[in-house]
């Protein structure tokens, strides 16, 4: 499936202020990167936190890296709310942030495009 897919950290795939992984973030980052989606992560964390604060640019990119996430792009010092213009449609789902990016949540999205596309 080919599209881009822009990926908050906090309370999406980490559980917020840490760098610990939500319960399915890490199996579904994988399916995505094996499926060839685009993966940009984004994050309000960055230049303003030195290491080894859990803010940091190094520390979030060590905690990608100790799981061997597969991404694209990263976007450190982006604050929310993140708008997007674009001439093709733009999906935006929000998470629970109690429970983050779940195999539920992915299967609605490529539902959804798949049904878009059928029409």
């Amino acid at each position: 499936m080919k599209m881009s897919v822009y990926v908050d950290i906090d309370d999406t795939i980490f559980d917020h202020g840490t760098n610990n992984w939500k319960p399915e973030a890490e199996e579904i980052m994988q399916k995505m990167h094996s499926q060839g989606v685009f993966i940009v992560l984004t994050t309000a964390r960055g230049d303003k936190y030195p290491y080894p604060h859990v803010y940091s640019k190094r520390a979030t990119l060590e905690a990608l890296a100790n799981k061997h996430i597969k991404y694209d792009e990263i976007i450190f010092n982006s604050p929310s709310p993140r708008v997007m213009f674009n001439d093709r449609m733009v999906l935006s789902v929000q998470v629970d942030p109690k429970v983050g990016l779940t195999n539920a949540v992915l299967d609605e999205v490529t539902g959804y495009l798949l049904d878009d596309a059928e029409d």
